[in-house]
């Protein structure tokens, strides 16, 4: 995520070496086998999940694209300039922006079409990627942070192979409570949903939204809106939980690997426990992260009742198969 991008040297800089890079790809004639799309919430681990399939021969991320700079829960849209594609401008794009399955939106239809094309090569949606893997990449991997309530409408117009990364919402909440993209919403005590194309898809909800007080209620109301419509089992996409992948790696990843249809690489395991940003993690902490629990001593108890209550008003009453204690 990306707060002020253009029009500085380093980012015309990068700008020029990637565009060499991948001057030798003009366009991505993307596929169910060429193109993998990731879906999940900030700070649901997919950085590092996303790095493990990066274990794939010629693989290159495209690293958040609906990002939309911090998160404001005021009733604003987000500020023209802001984010990693300045279309999202003209599209009007919401940071966690609706498409209802079925919609007609020919505009959208022609921004994902050229995405998956590879056609905008902002240097900002490539800083997940090293260098040598831009060299004529054939697996494109999409991370998408905010596209979860456009997930079913996505699926239907575009071929890739889909997969729904599911993090448990304290652990979630609790790390965003402290990630500098949420800053705004910690000093917030109101949730309001400003008006931009299919803001009716947050109608059903606007009771509950009006009785958040406290930015950890607003973290947890923006959770359960962006969870409800990605864990109903479907045949559409594969749904992976953060915490299995920890527990059970192996079984995990044979799963991840028999759905996309490749060899597992041999070199994944040497990725499983490096970061996803390279300064703070090893072994131990991603056991101990992974657990179901980690995010107990982030949150206080008061903070826990108020998370749960919230979930509860979206009748989320368990998830991963276990009650939501």
């Amino acid at each position: 995520m990306v707060e002020k991008l253009w029009y500085t040297p380093l980012f015309f800089g990068k700008k020029v070496i990637i565009s060499s890079l991948l001057a030798t790809k003009s366009e991505h004639a993307y596929s169910r086998d060429n193109t993998i799309c990731v879906f999940a919430q900030p700070r649901g681990g997919s950085t590092w999940f996303s790095n493990l399939l990066l274990s794939l021969p010629r693989s290159m991320k495209v690293d958040e694209p609906l990002s939309r700079g911090m998160f404001d829960p005021s009733g604003k849209m987000p500020p023209a300039g802001i984010g990693k594609i300045k279309k999202l401008d003209e599209l009007n794009f919401y940071y966690h922006q609706p498409i209802p399955k079925g919609a007609n939106h020919q505009e959208a239809e022609q921004f994902f079409d050229d995405l998956f094309r590879l056609k905008y090569r902002n240097p900002y949606l490539f800083e997940e990627t090293s260098y040598r893997s831009m060299l004529n990449p054939e697996l494109l991997i999409f991370k998408f942070n905010q596209g979860n309530l456009m997930l079913e409408w996505l699926v239907d117009k575009f071929q890739f192979t889909p997969i729904v990364l599911l993090r448990h919402p304290f652990s979630v909440i609790a790390s965003q409570l402290s990630f500098y993209a949420f800053e705004k919403v910690r000093s917030a005590s109101k949730y309001e949903i400003p008006e931009f194309r299919f803001h009716e898809y947050f109608d059903p909800y606007q009771d509950i939204l009006a009785s958040l007080k406290h930015p950890e209620e607003i973290l947890a109301a923006r959770w359960s809106m962006n969870y409800l419509p990605v864990n109903q089992p479907s045949k559409k996409w594969l749904t992976i939980h953060y915490e299995n992948v920890i527990a059970d790696p192996d079984s995990e990843l044979e799963k991840i690997f028999t759905y996309i249809g490749r060899n597992q690489p041999d070199e994944i395991r040497e990725k499983f426990y490096l970061p996803a940003f390279k300064n703070h993690h090893d072994k131990t902490h991603y056991e101990e992260k992974g657990s179901k629990e980690s995010w107990k001593g982030n949150l206080t108890d008061e903070q826990i009742k108020r998370i749960k209550r919230v979930l509860l008003d979206f009748g989320i009453t368990s998830y991963n198969g276990e009650e939501v204690k």
